[in-house]
């Protein structure tokens, strides 16, 4: 006599869909999280802004003596006016008005199309911001490249490696010489181990630098370019 299987009643069963879209991503950014809470907000306007900024002691003034001797000799405050513009930065979706009606109901959609673009690109946005904050010089930087390629479909980068580059971004590539090598080209894989972009068939120089894309020269200022000491 046959019996009741899973197989025989497959027909029977139905598929369970969980609510919620669950995130993969990590989403803390705890570097960039405290330094914005200790930091002073201003409403900017005009073309530049103008900071005044103590940066040195006057070592030289202060020491330990005996009785009765000469006192170290005086020295001043080391201040200096710094010049700050101002950097941009954007992001932005585009849904059809079929996506947002047709996911605009929980029977129809585990979330809104239109509230998971949004969120989406908002969360994106912090990221890079967090990286720029964290990690950027104010350049745009996210690598050098290693060894040139003619016709070339691997693009290898030196430290900091892949590490700020992942699918799906658009880079440029751009020499020393602010020749472009790269315009506007997709990374379609990232090989963590061997520090490896797949990219469509380009060319380029050793040592030329890869930037998100027309991003050269209007990220934020971040820690690599304020702390500029290297301590041996």
């Amino acid at each position: 006599m046959a019996i009741a299987t899973l197989t025989t009643i497959d027909n029977l069963l139905k598929d369970l869909y969980l609510p919620r879209v669950r995130g993969q991503f990590y989403k803390e950014t705890p570097v960039y999280g405290r330094v914005m809470k200790r930091s002073e907000a201003e409403d900017f306007v005009g073309r530049k802004a103008i900071i005044a900024a103590h940066y040195g002691r006057p070592e030289g003034a202060v020491g330990a003596r005996g009785e009765n001797v000469t006192l170290p000799t005086a020295q001043s405050q080391q201040t200096e006016q710094m010049e700050v513009t101002m950097a941009y930065n954007y992001g932005s979706i585009k849904l059809t008005g079929q996506a947002i009606s047709a996911s605009n109901r929980n029977e129809g959609a585990f979330a809104r199309a239109l509230s998971m673009e949004m969120e989406g690109i908002r969360e994106t946005m912090l990221f890079d911001m967090a990286r720029q904050i964290v990690f950027g010089d104010g350049t745009g930087k996210l690598a050098l490249t290693n060894g040139s390629g003619s016709s070339a479909t691997s693009l290898i980068v030196d430290t900091p490696g892949v590490n700020h580059i992942r699918k799906g971004m658009i880079i440029d590539v751009i020499d020393s010489s602010d020749n472009v090598e790269l315009n506007s080209i997709e990374v379609t894989a990232v090989v963590v181990s061997t520090n490896t972009l797949t990219v469509a068939s380009s060319s380029w120089d050793d040592n030329s630098g890869v930037y998100k894309e027309d991003a050269k020269g209007k990220e934020m200022m971040g820690l690599s370019g304020i702390v500029d000491r290297v301590i041996n």
